[in-house]
Parts: structure tokens; C-alpha cells; sequence
């Protein structure tokens, strides 16, 4: 019926109006009664908002670096997500270093905790540093992403662990491993204890059992080291003494996840063997944790290798979407093909990709510029002369049998290109991609990881 404030739509059985159409015919307006009813239904819901919340764990989401997740490369603008996540995405509050200063999800860096100084409670890392660093992404984005596998929401609790320049060799809790000039420390082992025994204690308290999600986005302090194994054997060592760490705390379960080290912007020098690259994805086959993605593909600003936060935002997309999907109970891990050949045809069987991903390639970021027509392929002992995705498959022709095929390891020199991405280069990706939940405009793709295989 028609009024002079418009048309009534509904009506209760008194013929009072519960909404009614505008007289411009372009808004509806509400009875102050269903306003009301509406206001305290949202209210109902926000109070019970941590109804879905996992009522019995907390992730502890720890990510050890060098510099690359500082972030801190650039004067620019700074992604950051207050509304995102506010009671589930946390901090541990009230920490203090050894210099007064309050500590931040960046951690405490070269110093030390104020041991004296506990936690006040788990709280939210919001307002952000002007640097957030790589922790803050991992925790916003997480629960993001565990509702897309249908997953309940979940506290996490996360922290940067490590500081800039800083060898692998200095992060364990073992002293004399350090190599030659290095002095070894247990700076860093102490650091995390102390702040394992604050998740602990605050955990306690809110009646939480923890687990650990450790992310590790370091390596470019040891491409030249004298033992190409020393990384991968210190970093195996660290893996095994965290995990007995973990077990003696009760920490019901502990994850561990790789990027792999995208060079830097000149790979051609003989004493930098980069072993560490291939030295992750062996970690990862041996079972030490997941590999993520290679970070080559992630654009840098200073013409060396370090990226922003606004670059540097979907490295941490991509650990989430890993460890969601593990969680979920899908594998991640890219694994090194099976081999065979044909004279001098190479097929590489992909057997870890998923049911139905194939490979594809990605449109050509460089501009041609350090990546020729193998799409990022590199033969040692022969020249290769085709390339051809098949499904899981690559086939690569050649000239004569090499005796090695590396992909996206390239040994050159591109400072002088100075068009923003690192010597690794490559435009393999599978078809499986994913939207950030977190930062719409970013889609994830899972990429071929870098490798070196030996042929004869």
C-alpha cells in the first residue's frame, strides 16, 4: 500500500509496516522494531565471533630469516590489515630487549630479550610498525586461507626470528660449527627459548595447547661458504634439535616450511656455488619439511636481493596457502622428476604434482632480457635445442647428452639489466593457482622449483 513515505512492502498482522519501499524508489527503510531485533542479532554475533575458533590449539608461526623478511629495502607504501583477523592474528605483548626497547612481531634482532620482562598476553600486532616484516603477513593471512580448505579458524601467534646478514650456523643451539672467522653465538637459540617459554606460559593460561609452524626464507649468506654442505647440515642439525625442543614443551605438532634462495643478481662468480638452492629441495625430499615456492619469481628493488613488503606480501601468501593445504591433508612439496631419455631427448616425469595439474608457462616478466627459449633450462655438456611441456612432463632435446640439466640456476651476471628480478630465472608454473584471501589482487601460482639433475 501506498503512504506518504512511500510503498509498504511487508507488514506484521496488525498491518504495522516492517519495510517499506522509498517514495524515490531507490531504498528500503526498516521498522525501528526490526532495527532493533537486526541490531541485536549482529550483537549476539559478535559476541559469540570466537564460536568458531579452534577452542583447543594455537599456532605458533615463527619465521627464520636474514634480511629478506625484515622488509625494510624501500621508503614506500606499506600493505597493512587492522580490520583483518583482530582477535585471531596475535602477538605476544609487553616483550622488552635488552635495551629497553619494546619488542614488535620483527623480534629482537642482534640483541637479546629482557628476560625479566614476561608477556602481557597474546594481543594484536596492530597498529604496525611502518616495517611490519614477513611474520605479520604469515599471521594475517593465515586464517585466510584455512577457510578456503573449509577449516575453522584458529589463534596465531607469530614472530620474525634472526637478524640481518646473519649466518645459519648462529642460529643453533650447538656452538662450533661457525665457519672460520665467524664467531659462534647462542644469541638467537636463547632468544627463541625465552619466547617459547612466554607462548608456553600465556597458552597455559588461556587453556591452549601450542604448535609450531617454523617458515625459513634464508640461505644467501652461504652461497660461497668453503663447505658447500655446511647449510644443509647445520640447518638439518637446528631442524632435529627443535623438534626435541618441541617434544619435551608437549607441543602437540611442528611443521617445517622452505623458500628456496633466488640468487642474487650476479650468479657468475666461481667461488658462489649456491648449493644451498639445491640443498632445500633435498631437505625437503628427506623429509625435514615442506618446500613452498622458489623466490626467484619475486620482483627486488636494490639490484641485489632483497624485496619490499608490498613485493615480498606473496612470499608469505604462498606459506600460508602450503600450510593450509598441509593441514588440510594435501601434499605441497614439488619433488625432482624421474629421468629418461631417448638418445638425446630428455623426458622428466613430475610424478608429485597433483591429480590433474599440468604445466604451463607464465607470460615472460623479463622481456627476454637474462632467459633465452628454454624458458629457463640450462644444459651442462651439450646444448639445448627444444623444449616441450607435456602434461606433468618435460621433454628437453638436445644437441648431444649432458651430463647435467639444471632449471632456473642460471650463472650470469645481469646487474646491468637492473630490471628488478635476481640471475634465477624462470616461466614454469603449474596450472593450480589460488586467490590471496588476504590481498585479493594477488594470485598465487605453484611454481617448478629450481634444480640441478645429473644425466650421465
Amino acid at each position: 500500500s501506498e503512504g506518504l513515505e512511500g510503498w509498504s512492502i511487508l507488514q506484521d498482522r496488525s498491518g504495522k509496516t516492517i519495510i517499506r519501499l522509498a517514495r524515490d524508489g531507490l531504498d528500503f527503510q526498516v521498522s525501528a522494531e526490526l532495527a532493533g531485533r537486526m541490531r541485536d542479532a549482529l550483537a549476539l554475533d559478535a559476541a559469540n565471533s570466537l564460536a568458531e575458533v579452534d577452542p583447543q590449539y594455537i599456532t605458533a608461526t615463527i619465521c627464520l630469516t636474514q634480511s629478506l623478511l625484515f622488509m625494510s629495502w624501500d621508503s614506500g607504501s606499506t600493505p597493512v590489515y587492522p580490520q583483518v583477523y583482530p582477535q585471531t592474528a596475535l602477538m605476544i605483548g609487553g616483550l622488552m630487549r635488552s635495551d629497553g626497547a619494546a619488542i614488535t612481531m620483527l623480534g629482537p634482532q642482534s640483541l637479546a630479550y629482557d628476560t625479566a620482562v614476561p608477556g602481557s598476553g597474546f594481543v594484536s600486532p596492530d597498529p604496525a610498525p611502518s616495517d611490519p616484516g614477513g611474520a605479520y603477513y604469515a599471521v594475517k593471512g593465515y586464517n585466510g586461507w584455512r577457510r578456503k580448505y573449509g577449516l575453522i579458524e584458529r589463534r596465531n601467534v607469530g614472530t620474525l626470528w634472526g637478524q640481518s646478514g646473519e649466518h645459519i650456523t648462529r642460529y643453533n643451539s650447538a656452538l662450533g660449527d661457525a665457519p672460520s672467522g665467524l664467531t659462534d653465538s647462542a644469541l638467537h637459540w636463547d632468544n627463541l627459548m625465552f619466547w617459547l617459554d612466554e607462548l608456553e606460559r600465556l597458552a597455559a593460561i588461556d587453556g591452549l595447547i601450542p604448535r609450531v609452524d617454523l617458515y625459513v626464507c634464508h640461505g644467501t649468506s652461504s652461497k660461497a661458504d668453503d663447505d658447500p654442505a655446511l647449510h644443509a647440515t647445520t640447518l638439518r642439525n637446528l631442524i632435529t634439535a627443535l623438534r626435541a625442543e618441541f617434544d619435551a614443551r608437549n607441543f602437540e605438532d611442528a611443521a617445517i616450511y622452505f623458500s628456496q634462495p633466488g640468487g642474487d643478481t650476479d650468479t657468475s662468480l666461481a667461488a658462489e656455488h649456491w648449493q644451498v638452492v639445491q640443498s632445500y629441495l633435498d631437505l625437503a625430499e628427506q623429509g625435514y619439511g615442506v618446500l613452498v615456492t622458489p623466490e626467484a619469481y619475486i620482483p627486488i628493488i636494490d639490484n641485489n636481493v632483497h624485496f619490499s613488503e608490498a613485493q615480498g606480501e606473496p612470499l608469505l601468501g604462498m606459506f600460508n596457502w602450503a600450510r593450509a593445504a598441509r593441514e588440510a591433508g594435501r601434499s605441497w612439496t614439488i619433488r625432482r622428476p624421474g629421468v629418461s631419455r631417448s638418445g638425446n631427448v630428455i623426458t622428466l616425469d613430475y610424478a608429485s604434482l597433483w591429480d590433474g595439474e599440468m604445466w604451463e608457462i607464465e607470460p615472460d616478466r623479463y622481456a627476454g632480457q637474462g632467459i633465452d627459449a628454454n624458458l629457463g633450462w640450462t644444459a651442462t655438456g651439450a646444448t639445448i635445442t627444444g623444449v616441450e611441456l607435456l602434461g606433468r612432463q618435460v621433454r628437453l632435446t638436445c644437441d648431444a647428452l649432458p651430463t647435467a640439466i639444471s632449471y632456473m640456476m642460471q650463472a650470469q651476471d645481469v646487474r646491468g639489466l637492473d630490471d628488478g628480478y635476481t640471475a634465477f630465472r624462470g616461466r614454469i608454473v603449474t596450472t593450480s593457482r589460488m586467490r590471496d584471501p588476504l590481498n585479493p589482487s594477488i594470485i598465487h601460482r605453484r611454481r617448478m622449483p629450481s634444480h640441478r639433475i645429473a644425466i650421465a
